[in-house]
């Protein structure tokens, strides 16, 4: 079977409702990348609860992280370049845990405070992995699903 549709590829690659919020997302403009090396003992893909995403703001493609959290709050998170102090992603101060466009915005953007970082200013980071372990889910239409 060919993969057409990308709503099939979300709903392959992440939990129902990451895949409807990372559709919200395509359809405002951002690209939604998903893990493509996690697979179970049959090879098909494990579905995931979190993915990265970026958008074009001021001329510059800037990243996000979206997790669904333990109680079902939509959390974001902005990469940034690693360090042993901060680690590879910050929480934005002010940020609310939100399933919303402007959450999303507003992590991918070219610089934000950190909350737990002494007010500390970062640059949007592309995180690990993409393009390799983690794809634009538009790359993967046509692909031979494992159905």
């Amino acid at each position: 079977m060919v993969i057409q549709d990308i709503t099939e590829i979300l709903h392959r690659h992440l939990t129902q409702r990451a895949a409807d919020y990372a559709e919200t997302l395509m359809e405002h403009g951002f690209t939604v990348y998903v893990a493509v090396h996690d697979r179970n003992a049959d090879g098909a893909p494990i579905r995931q609860d979190w993915f990265h995403y970026s958008r074009d703001a001021n001329g510059r493609t800037c990243y996000g992280t979206f997790t669904i959290g333990y109680f079902g709050s939509g959390e974001h998170a902005m990469p940034v370049r690693p360090t042993r102090q901060y680690g590879s992603s910050i929480v934005v101060t002010g940020m609310p845990n939100t399933y919303s466009i402007a959450a999303a915005e507003r992590i991918a953007r070219p610089q934000n405070v950190g909350l737990h970082t002494g007010l500390r200013t970062f640059d949007n980071a592309k995180p690990w992995g993409i393009g390799e372990h983690y794809v634009d889910v538009r790359t993967l239409l046509n692909e031979q699903s494992d159905d």
